[in-house]
């Protein structure tokens, strides 16, 4: 299912974006962390992330992708600040932050996402 959200609902967030690309843009955002309300978290992802993934990384971020969702039904605040300082790895920060109007390309980018 397709993942529709008004951006001024989201009033936390954490974009994660493949790394092995050389530059930090929205097309290369796999995955991204959204508190919609007080304690209303959601893991949105690209369903399309194996084709921006490169093979020697896919069963690692396959993996990773499962315990999100595990970890985000569990203790999602302590995710949240885990997955703002990713700085190395297949998959690091691309933007966090409380106002995804900020950033229009990754705003697009997420309508296509779905919910895992």
């Amino acid at each position: 299912m397709i993942f529709g959200f008004p951006p001024q609902g989201v009033t936390r967030y954490c974009a994660l974006a493949y790394a092995k690309h050389e530059s930090k843009q929205a097309e290369n955002v796999i995955a991204c962390l959204v508190e919609l309300t007080l304690c209303a978290w959601r893991l949105l992802v690209d369903p399309g992330w194996p084709v921006i993934v490169g093979l020697e990384d896919q069963d690692y971020v396959r993996e990773l992708l499962e315990d999100l969702k595990y970890r985000v039904s569990h203790d999602p605040d302590a995710l949240l600040e885990q997955l703002s300082g990713l700085s190395v790895g297949p998959l690091t920060t691309y933007s966090s932050g409380n106002n995804l109007d900020s950033d229009p390309q990754l705003l697009n980018r997420l309508l296509g996402f779905v919910e895992i």
